[in-house]
């Protein structure tokens, strides 16, 4: 508590001397702005202070048009030019540009997807029952799978940021933030269009190309089409030292999917993405407005391969002499033994009619289509000697979208809108896991589906010139559920393994073998089906917003508010118990949050200095978090008397006979299970400060400072890293408690900067040099917390100093841009990444108890032209 009003004091403090910054500023400035026309030479001077010193950009966040310096919430906006200024082609590059985000690359281990993180929360599971923890929206429609956040941003008028919990106005699954990417529409006043070409190291290459065209006075077309190929950055090492892929799986991974030493487009770590989009706007008159498009994305290069750190695991362990070698002198060496494939294809339509009704209120309907289809092959055991390979054929994922608003549009000073939300969602997924020579696991689920209800009205009361009072209120109505799911595995004696079209008319002839010899039994010769997954869970909730916001001044705006947020439920995890044969149903309920937030934006320096700031309270309930917890040894037990020593029990299917192993004199529980819990909860305050400064009119500076504090309450898990090593035995690790660890991914502070210099030539041109610099302190890359240990504390024969550990130290990346503009081409040189960071962005340790890592992208160089027509 001493802490919180420390630096509640603090950020008060800041506010409070805000207009008087201002007006000290603002003495200053005349004599400055005297001097600016002998900077540079009339018209292009003039050019260069427009281009530096931009107008508020106007945003959507609060279902209403408001400039983004006058939105009383922690937003930040940026157009394409500040996208395209950083090298910015996704999502999973914007913590450049925006305080408090993390993007986590979690390569190959994510399925093709990556985790948004914000304000230190995040959420790792990838899977059709996933859901995150951040809106991802584009033109307002909701993107349900965290894979799609990997669709290329171009073309956008805008990016809008939104921190802290959005559950009134954007819904479910908005506990720490939302995102809304608004493409660009249709003009109506000229043709025109532009084509990019684009080249960089590791043979990268990039087409852009846009064309507006309009037919006429109210009906316009825009077109986009881009391709981005890139070779890997990695040199992979064969690693066939285990047990070669086709022990009993048939065909092969590498006859299907070709070699894992393969590092061209397509292979993991390159970029091999294609898109297009069509969008038309038809406005027949000053009320009335249609916008659609039709988007597909198509996505090749499985993401970054898992790597093995030498400095982190044992020299003796998994690695040969001469892989050892390579990897210590090269850390973008991958030790592959199958290659990692990905095939993913996600189509879009999107609608937005607007209908102003005589300046009283106006009517919005938004409606968006989503088809999302997967095939993918990963290689996921970073190269230790158990072989882990991931299929994925096929997942099929379909989602649809309703929002109907009605926002008034009087000059009153009360202002409302009243909305219905509705969203449904369908996954078909088939997809295994091969442990070889332990055996396969299928898991085939034809229908997982989501539905989602909604109603919301927020409203704002002027109560007089300087005060504003905002409320809002929104109640949802979940459904979720499994039909006809289940797991299959090795095993034989259920009778509905002797139909082999259990599961329909779906064949996987490439992906499943006859793991036990009979071929009568279970899904064309996969064994039996171990689980039924069958349920479903309905959940309802209502969220809600209020606070106000105060202008102290022209220039300056102070407002303090309150906030809910909650992420879905879901139903029941069912676990069988090997120990009893009893089957457990754990609920998931929706995780809640309430944030509470005070915070100011102004500007000052005769306005060349604009600046948001504010400090923040979340505190999270039933925070869903994945864990591993330990239900106990697994043993057979045939005669009922709690003991399996007895003569005779160790049959078929028990001890070292069979699939279980007799631990029940040990320590440690040996059944261990991996899935979604809800734990007791999160602590999270932090401060934001965001700033965009122009000292001189071809000068411009901008960036942010976050600092944030986040801890767990609650939160048993088991641990799985080494346990035989760490603990002298037992495998897995005992249950830990995580209370007062901080999340993953969670730097405490950040910083970053881009300074530009804008030199107006006498032809009209401008050359612009831009520098970024992106700091980070150290985080941890799991929720354990591992500080590491000396290979010599536990008995081992090794000098090293950092087993186990799971922290990233802190780190810098510098970023350097120079442009050449005019009206007719531009000319950029770039190079992200100078100092060449090898930053590790994911961790996992499920590969056996074995650290493997994802690195963030290494330096990239290049050279891109534009022409415009």
């Amino acid at each position: 508590m001493r802490r919180f009003i420390t630096y509640l004091t603090f950020l008060v403090l800041m506010i409070c001397a805000a207009p008087c910054f201002q007006l000290t500023a603002a003495d200053e400035p005349a004599e400055t702005a005297a001097e600016a026309p002998t900077q540079t030479d009339g018209a292009a001077a003039e050019k260069a202070k427009q281009q530096t010193i931009e107008e508020d950009l106007v945003v959507t966040a609060t279902r209403r048009a408001t400039k983004l310096s006058k939105t009383p919430i922690a937003i930040t906006a940026v157009d394409q030019d500040q996208l395209k200024t950083q090298n910015i082609n996704d999502i999973s590059t914007m913590n450049v540009l925006i305080p408090s985000l993390q993007i986590r690359d979690t390569g190959t281990d994510g399925q093709g997807s990556v985790e948004i993180n914000m304000r230190g929360i995040g959420n790792s599971t990838y899977v059709e029952t996933g859901e995150p923890n951040v809106s991802l929206n584009v033109d307002g429609v909701y993107t349900a799978r965290a894979q799609a956040a990997l669709q290329m941003i171009y073309d956008v008028e805008r990016v809008e940021v939104s921190r802290g919990p959005q559950g009134t106005l954007s819904g479910r699954n908005a506990t720490v933030g939302s995102i809304n990417i608004v493409t660009k529409r249709p003009e109506f006043d000229a043709l025109k269009g532009s084509v990019e070409l684009e080249t960089s190291n590791e043979n990268g290459r990039a087409l852009r190309t846009m064309l507006n065209l309009p037919v006429d006075e109210t009906f316009a077309l825009r077109a986009n089409y881009v391709k981005i190929e890139r070779d890997s950055p990695y040199s992979f090492i064969r690693d066939d030292s285990v047990l070669p892929i086709n022990a009993g799986i048939k065909p092969t991974y590498r006859e299907n999917f070709g070699d894992p030493l393969f590092n061209g487009p397509g292979s993991a770590g390159s970029r091999d993405e294609e898109a297009f989009r069509i969008s038309a706007l038809w406005q027949p008159s000053s009320s009335f407005s249609w916008y659609a498009a039709y988007e597909q994305f198509e996505d090749n290069a499985p993401g970054n391969p898992l790597s093995l750190d030498t400095e982190r695991i044992l020299s003796d362990n998994f690695l040969t002499a001469e892989q050892r070698r390579q990897v210590e002198s090269d850390p973008w060496t991958a030790v592959s033994s199958d290659p990692s494939r990905l095939d993913m294809t996600i189509d879009n339509f999107r609608s937005v009619m607007s209908y102003d009704i005589d300046g009283v209120m106006n009517v919005r309907y938004t409606f968006g289509r989503s088809q999302f289809e997967q095939t993918l092959v990963q290689d996921i055991d970073g190269g230790i000697d158990i072989q882990i390979v991931f299929y994925d054929d096929p997942w099929i994922n379909e989602s649809n979208t309703h929002d109907l608003t009605f926002t008034s549009t009087h000059d009153g000073k009360f202002q409302w809108t009243l909305g219905g939300y509705y969203f449904d969602e369908s996954n078909q997924r088939t997809f295994g896991v091969d442990f070889p020579p332990f055996g396969w696991v299928l898991f085939h689920q034809p229908d997982i589906w989501a539905e989602s209800k909604a109603a919301y009205a927020d409203m704002t009361y002027q109560a007089n010139e300087r005060l504003s009072i905002f409320a809002g209120y929104r109640r949802s109505e979940d459904d979720r559920g499994n039909r006809d799911g289940g797991s299959y595995g090795p095993g034989t004696g259920n009778p509905a393994c002797a139909d082999g079209g259990a599961l329909g008319n779906v064949s996987h002839q490439i992906l499943v073998g006859d793991l036990d010899g009979d071929s009568s039994t279970g899904l064309y010769g996969q064994d039996c089906r171990i689980d039924d997954l069958t349920n479903e869970k309905g959940f309802s909730y209502n969220d809600w917003r209020a606070g106000f916001n105060l202008n102290l001044s022209d220039d300056t705006m102070l407002y303090m508010s309150a906030a809910t947020g909650h992420k879905s439920g879901l139903f029941d995890t069912r676990i069988r118990v090997l120990r009893t044969d009893e089957q457990l149903a754990i609920p998931l309920v929706p995780e809640e949050t309430i944030s509470y937030e005070i915070g100011a934006k102004g500007k000052a320096a005769d306005g060349r200095l604009r600046y948001s700031v504010n400090y923040y309270y979340m505190d999270f309930e039933n925070k869903q978090e994945a864990a591993i917890l330990g239900l106990g040894d697994r043993f057979c037990d045939l005669n009922g008397d709690g003991d399996a020593d007895d003569p005779g029990e160790q049959e078929i299917g028990c001890g070292t006979g069979g699939g279980f192993t007799d631990l029940d004199d040990n320590v440690f529980p040996d059944q261990n299970e991996f899935f979604v819990a809800n734990i007791d909860g999160l602590d999270v305050q932090g401060i934001e400060f965001e700033y965009q400064y122009s000292p001189l009119p071809q000068h411009q500076l901008g960036g942010y400072f976050t600092w944030v504090d986040a801890t767990f309450k609650n939160f048993l898990s088991s641990s799985s890293v080494q346990c035989e090593q760490r603990f002298g035995g037992g495998n897995p690790c005992p249950v830990e408690n995580y209370e007062g660890n901080n999340p993953k991914n969670t730097p405490d502070f950040t910083l970053n900067a881009t300074y530009s210099y804008i030199m107006a030539l006498n032809s009209g041109a401008t050359l612009t040099p831009t520098v970024n610099a992106y700091y980070r302190s150290s985080y941890h890359l799991t929720n354990e917390n591992l500080s590491g240990v000396a290979a010599g504390s536990l008995g081992l024969a090794s000098d090293e100093t950092n087993l186990f550990s799971d922290e990233q130290d802190a780190s810098l990346k510098l970023n350097l841009f120079l442009r050449y503009g005019s009206a007719k081409y531009d000319v950029e040189l770039f190079c992200t990444n100078l100092l060449d960071e090898d930053v590790r962005s994911h961790e996992r340790f499920d590969t056996g108890g074995i650290p493997t890592y994802v690195y963030e992208a290494p330096r990239e160089f290049g050279l891109r032209f534009r022409t415009l027509f």
